[in-house]
C-alpha cells in the first residue's frame, strides 16, 4: 500500500523497501518546528485473527516502551512515538545522519583496520551493548550494516533493534533474527547476550582482516582461525577468539565481562606504529613452519606403499600427502607473489587454493590471501594519495574531492592523515573558485569552514592550511558586508525585490569568530532602525490600503535579532487594526452621503480627519468632508440659490412660460417646494433624474401660490419647471420665488 502521511504527522519521504514482515521509510514529523526527518518501520503481524492481534497490541506496547527507554542513550536512535494502525504497528525513531559501517569503513574490499582502530572499535561498541544487557534485552541482528558513523560527533549508533520480536503472536513460531554469517550458531534455537558478543567479534574480525564472515577459516570444531598467523597483539587475540567461539558457553557471557578483558590488554599505543611503506617486508614464510611436519609426512608417503602392500589404503594416503604438496607449493607461488608486490596473482591463487580446506596450508593461504588484500589495498590507497596531489596542481578540485569521499582508510593512520590535508587543500581550492570572481562568497565560506572542523583519529588538519582558511573567510566576510549593504540600498528602494532577504542571507554565512561579525551585529542594528522608521512613514503617507500594507510588509521584515523588531511586532497589530477602522470610516461615510444622511457621513468624515497614524486618511477625510457641506446645503434651503436673483418671467401675450431649476436629492429626502409670485398665476411640475415626471403642484392653494411636498425615491438631481400663466393678451413680465427645503432622511 503506498501511503503519503500517517496519523496526519508523518509525511513519507522515501521508501527504503521491505525487508521481511518490516517496511522501513524515511519521514518528515510535520508536527515539529524544524520539521525533522525520522525513520518509521511498519510492521505487519503475523497473525491476522483478531483476538491475536489485541494480544499481540499489548505486547507491542510493553516491548515499544522498552525500545524508548534504551532510546535515552546517546547512541541509540530515540523512540519518538509508536502507534497501530489498520492492523500494521508503526515505530518512529529518530534520524541518524552518517554513514553504516558496511557502506564505508567495513564495506566490501576496505582496507583492513590497525589494532588500535579495532580495540576503539570493541569499547565503543560494547558501552552501548552494556546498556542494552542490563536492561535484559539482546540485540540480535549486530553486523557492520546495523552500526552507524555519527556526521556530527563521529560517535558509533548502534540501530535495528529487533522489532519483528515486537508483533510476534506469543506461543507460536517466529521468525529467526540474525544475518547468516553474523549470526551465532545457537542463534536459530535461542538466543542469548553471547549471542550479541559473538556477531559484534566477527564483524571486528572482518574490520581487521579484510575478509567476510563467510570466507573466514575454521576448525573441525567451527572456531575461526584466521587470527593464528595474522599480525595481532596476543591480547586481541585471545579476546576475539573467546568471543566468536562455536559454543556459547565457553564465549563470554555479556558485554561487562568482554569490556573488562579489553581493559586488562597492555597498552599498544607506544608500540611502534603499522609501518606506513605500502608494501612492508612479507612475513616470516608460512612453508618455513609446516615444512618440517610435511617432511615426516613425505617419508611416510615412501614407506607406507611398501608396509602395505601398495595397499588400497596406501593409495588413499598418498593422495592426500600429494594434496598437501601441492598446496604447499601454491602457497610457495602465493609468498612469492607477495614479495614481488603482484597482490592480485596473490589473491587469485587464495581463491583457487586447493584442497583439502583444514590443512595447515589452506589456513595459512587464506591468511596470507587476507594480508595480500590488504597490501593491495594499501597501494591502491597510495595511488589514490598520488592522483589527488596532481588534481591538486592542476586545479581539479571537484575531482580531488570526489577521490577522497571514495578513500577507505583506517583513521589511525599516516594516509588517514595525509588524506585529510589533501582534502582540505581540495577544499579551499574550490572555495577560491567560488570566490573568483566574487559572486558566491556564502559558498566560498562554507567550504572553507568545513576544513576547520575536519578531523581523523582526534587530529585536525595541518595548521597552515587551517590559517590560511581562516584568513580567506575574514577576507570574504569583509566582502560580504559591502555587498549586503548594497542589496539593502536596492531593498529601501523596492520593498518586494526580495533583496533584504539575500543580504541577511548572506551575512549569515558569516562565522562568528571573524573580525567582520561585529560589524555585522551594528550594520543590523542600524537596517532595523532605519526600516522602523520607513515602515512609519511608508503607513502614514499611504494613499490606499496596498500602500499601507507595503508600510505592515516593511514592519514585518525586520529582522528578529534588533532591537527595533520589538516596537514593529507591538505596531503591527496596532496599525492592522487601525487600518480596519479607517476603511470602515471611509465607506460608511460614503454609503451616509449616497443616502442624503449628512450628519451620519460628518460623524464618520471626523474619524478619518482625526487619524492618529496616518496623514493619508486624515487628508481623504478633508476630501470628504467637501462632500458633506454640498450634501448639507439643502438643508438650509434652496431659495436662495433660485430666487435670489429675483428671476423674471416674461410673457408675449397670454399663456404659459416655464423656468428651469435642479437641485440634487437623496433617496428617502423628505423635499417642500414652493412657488410664489404677485403677478401671474403659478403652477409646478417636478421630474426625477430619469426625467420622469414626479408630480404637478397642489391644486388646492391659490392661483398665485404652488406647493409640491414629496419623498424622493431615487438619489440624483432632480428638475423643477416652475410655470406662469398670462391670462391677458398683452405682453407682462414679473417676478416669482421659489424655495426648496428637505429633511433627511429617516
Amino acid at each position: 500500500m503506498l501511503i503519503s502521511k500517517l496519523c496526519d504527522r508523518y509525511e513519507i519521504l522515501h521508501n527504503l523497501g521491505p525487508m521481511g514482515a518490516v517496511s522501513t521509510y524515511i519521514a518528515r514529523d510535520t508536527h515539529r518546528p524544524s520539521r525533522p526527518q525520522c525513520v518509521v518501520k511498519k510492521i505487519v503481524s503475523s497473525s491476522s485473527d483478531p483476538a491475536s492481534l489485541k494480544q499481540v497490541g499489548v505486547y507491542f506496547k510493553r516491548e515499544a516502551e522498552l525500545l524508548g527507554i534504551l532510546g535515552t542513550h546517546d547512541q541509540i536512535p530515540q523512540l519518538i512515538d509508536y502507534f497501530e494502525d489498520h492492523g500494521a504497528f508503526y515505530l518512529v525513531q529518530g534520524f541518524v545522519t552518517g554513514e553504516s559501517l558496511d557502506k564505508g569503513e567495513i564495506a566490501p574490499g576496505h582496507l583492513p583496520w590497525s589494532e588500535i582502530d579495532v580495540i576503539n572499535f570493541l569499547k565503543e561498541v560494547l558501552g552501548i551493548l552494556q546498556f542494552v544487557h542490563e536492561h535484559q534485552v539482546i540485540h540480535g541482528d549486530i553486523k557492520p550494516n546495523s552500526i552507524i558513523r555519527r556526521s556530527q560527533d563521529r560517535k558509533l549508533v548502534l540501530t535495528d533493534f529487533d522489532a519483528i520480536k515486537l508483533v510476534q503472536v506469543p506461543n507460536q513460531p517466529i521468525s529467526v533474527p540474525g544475518t547468516p554469517g553474523y549470526m551465532a550458531p545457537e542463534q536459530a534455537s535461542g538466543m542469548h547476550f553471547a549471542s550479541d558478543i559473538y556477531a559484534l567479534g566477527i564483524t571486528a574480525m572482518q574490520a581487521l582482516t579484510g575478509v567476510e564472515p563467510q570466507y573466514l577459516p575454521k576448525d573441525v570444531n567451527g572456531n575461526i582461525t584466521c587470527l593464528r598467523n595474522i599480525r595481532v597483539s596476543d591480547g586481541l587475540a585471545t579476546v576475539l577468539n573467546k568471543m566468536v567461539r562455536s559454543d556459547y558457553k565457553e564465549r563470554y557471557q555479556s558485554a561487562a565481562q568482554t569490556l573488562e578483558a579489553l581493559n586488562q590488554i597492555p597498552d599498544i599505543a607506544q608500540a611502534p606504529k603499522e609501518s606506513t611503506v605500502l608494501v612492508p617486508t612479507v612475513p616470516k614464510r608460512w612453508t618455513d613452519k609446516i615444512r618440517a611436519p610435511l617432511a615426516k609426512r613425505l617419508w611416510m608417503l615412501v614407506l607406507i606403499p611398501v608396509i602395505a602392500g601398495i595397499s588400497v589404503g596406501g593409495f588413499v594416503v598418498a593422495r592426500h600427502q600429494f594434496a598437501l604438496a601441492e598446496q604447499r607449493d601454491v602457497l610457495e607461488k602465493m609468498e612469492n607473489h607477495s614479495a614481488q608486490q603482484a597482490f592480485d596473482d596473490c589473491i587469485a591463487l587464495s581463491n583457487q587454493f586447493p584442497g583439502p580446506p583444514s590443512s595447515d596450508y589452506a589456513i595459512a593461504a587464506s591468511t596470507l590471501g587476507a594480508e595480500c588484500n590488504r597490501q593491495l589495498a594499501l597501494a591502491q590507497q597510495h595511488q589514490t594519495l598520488i592522483q589527488m596531489e596532481n588534481y591538486l596542481k592542476e586545479g581539479l578540485f571537484d575531482d580531488c574531492i570526489t577521490l577522497s569521499n571514495q578513500l577507505a582508510v583506517p583513521q589511525s593512520s599516516e594516509q588517514a592523515l595525509t588524506a585529510l590535508n589533501l582534502e582540505a587543500r581540495c577544499l579551499l581550492g574550490k572555495a577560491q573558485q567560488f570566490a573568483d570572481p566574487p559572486t558566491q562568497y556564502v559558498k566560498a565560506i562554507e567550504t572553507a569552514q568545513g576544513i576547520v572542523g575536519m578531523q581523523v583519529a582526534g587530529q585536525s588538519v595541518d595548521a597552515a592550511i587551517l590559517e590560511e582558511a581562516r584568513q580567506k573567510i575574514d577576507n570574504w566576510s569583509e566582502e560580504i558586508v559591502k555587498v549586503s549593504n548594497k542589496y539593502f540600498s536596492e531593498f529601501k528602494q523596492e520593498i518586494n525585490s526580495g533583496k533584504l532577504y539575500e543580504a541577511i542571507r548572506i551575512l549569515n554565512a558569516v562565522p562568528e569568530d571573524t573580525s567582520a561579525y561585529p560589524k555585522i551585529v551594528e550594520q543590523l542594528e542600524r537596517w532595523g532602525d532605519e526600516m522602523l522608521q520607513m515602515g512609519k512613514q511608508i503607513y502614514s503617507n499611504a494613499k490606499n490600503t496596498p500602500g499601507a500594507e507595503e508600510g505592515l510588509r516593511m514592519l514585518s521584515l525586520i529582522p528578529e535579532e534588533v532591537s527595533a523588531y520589538e516596537e514593529a511586532e507591538e505596531l503591527i497589530p496596532v496599525y492592522k487594526q487601525h487600518e480596519n477602522e479607517m476603511n470602515r470610516a471611509e465607506e460608511s461615510a460614503r454609503n451616509a452621503l449616497g443616502n442624503g444622511r449628512c450628519r451620519t457621513a460628518r460623524g464618520y468624515v471626523e474619524t478619518l480627519k482625526n487619524s492618529p497614524y496616518s496623514e493619508a486618511w486624515r487628508t481623504l477625510g478633508g476630501r470628504l468632508e467637501q462632500q458633506v457641506r454640498e450634501c448639507e446645503t439643502p438643508l438650509s434651503g434652496l431659495a436662495g440659490s433660485l430666487s435670489g436673483n429675483s428671476p423674471v418671467i416674461r410673457h408675449r401675450g397670454a399663456g404659459r412660460s416655464y423656468a428651469k431649476h435642479t437641485f440634487q436629492g437623496y433617496r428617502d429626502q423628505r423635499v417642500k417646494i414652493t412657488m410664489e409670485s404677485d403677478d401671474f398665476d403659478t403652477y409646478l411640475i417636478l421630474f426625477d433624474p430619469d426625467m420622469r415626471r414626479v408630480t404637478f403642484d397642489d391644486d388646492s392653494l391659490d392661483n398665485h401660490n404652488s406647493l409640491i411636498t414629496r419623498r424622493l425615491r431615487k438619489t440624483g438631481e432632480y428638475t423643477i419647471y416652475a410655470a406662469s400663466y398670462n391670462r391677458v393678451s398683452t405682453d407682462q413680465s414679473g417676478s416669482y420665488r421659489l424655495n426648496v427645503t428637505a429633511r433627511e432622511p429617516d
